[in-house]
């Protein structure tokens, strides 16, 4: 089997979406996908992120590396394995999620993403005069 590296970064409001529709075409598999929260310049996460290899089958529908990706045939396969969504919504989500073939520090960086919350800065003590 042909086998990919993908680092795939979703808002946070995709990630169970996301994560439902990669579990519809791959089961148990993909459980643990977009668990892991970043944090951009606010205290609560703003996306998720997972990396790693996945089936070729899957890595070549999805665009990538200034490859436009096929929604079609990826809609074709959740629609096979009966996952509501239609064509629309699909592209819609794709439009929002960043996928490259980078490392996943790379790809948050490039993003301006971190795995920690911004530090608040310290409260300073006013000193009586």
């Amino acid at each position: 089997m042909n086998w990919q590296h993908r680092t795939i970064i979703v808002p946070i409001d995709l990630a169970e979406p996301a994560r439902a529709a990669c579990m519809a075409l791959t089961g148990s598999a993909s459980e643990g996908l977009f668990t892991t929260p970043l944090y951009s310049t606010e205290a609560t996460p703003t996306h998720a992120i997972s990396g790693g290899y996945i089936a070729g089958e899957f890595a070549d529908l999805l665009p990538c590396g200034g490859q436009p990706g096929n929604a079609e045939a990826l809609l074709a396969l959740l629609e096979d394995v009966e996952f509501p969504i239609t064509i629309d919504e699909l592209a819609g989500m794709l439009a929002m999620i960043d996928i490259s073939e980078e490392e996943p520090y790379a790809a948050m960086a490039r993003l301006g993403l971190s795995l920690a919350p911004p530090q608040a800065p310290d409260e300073v003590e006013a000193i009586p005069w």
